[in-house]
């Protein structure tokens, strides 16, 4: 997902990627679902950032949402879509994981910058960051102790 290019711009499932010199912008692009990541984007996100270990040129990553938000997390709308082509809960919390550990594992300094709703597993990706960068308006929030379950994406270690 990441082109060598010095200033380039790519989109993929729910997110785009701007390389401007040596700084990679990736933003999560889906306000209208207050930018709610389902599994495709999930995987896709976790592809981008292991691929910046084999780009040298890369310097710096932030990693935003678009719009109000950063990421109200796992998109539970898309999950009968994605169960009916075999995505199990399971698959999107390995992908999810796996996402949080490319950004720990990434070999340069991910920022984080948060505005609006950070929820569920969008917290554990922010926190995965080497730098979170928080304006006035942000909210962390991990509603699955209301429920009795613990958080995912790794939130309760970062």
């Amino acid at each position: 997902m990441v082109n060598t290019d010095s200033s380039s711009t790519q989109s993929a499932a729910g997110f785009t990627v701007v390389r401007d010199g040596r700084v990679l912008r990736v933003t999560i692009t889906k306000p209208a679902r207050k930018n709610a990541i389902d599994y495709d984007t999930l995987v896709a996100l976790g592809d981008t950032f292991l691929a910046v270990a084999e780009d040298t040129a890369v310097r710096v990553i932030v990693l935003t949402g678009a719009g109000g938000d950063f990421s109200t997390g796992a998109d539970l709308a898309a999950g009968a879509a994605e169960g009916a082509r075999g995505i199990t809960p399971d698959m999107v919390m390995d992908a999810a994981n796996r996402l949080v550990r490319a950004i720990v594992d990434c070999p340069v300094p991910v920022v984080a910058r948060l505005r609006g709703a950070v929820a569920g597993v969008g917290v554990g990706i922010a926190l995965a960051a080497d730098l979170v960068y928080a304006e006035a308006d942000s909210y962390l929030l991990l509603a699955f102790i209301n429920i009795g379950l613990m958080p995912d994406g790794g939130a309760a270690v970062l």
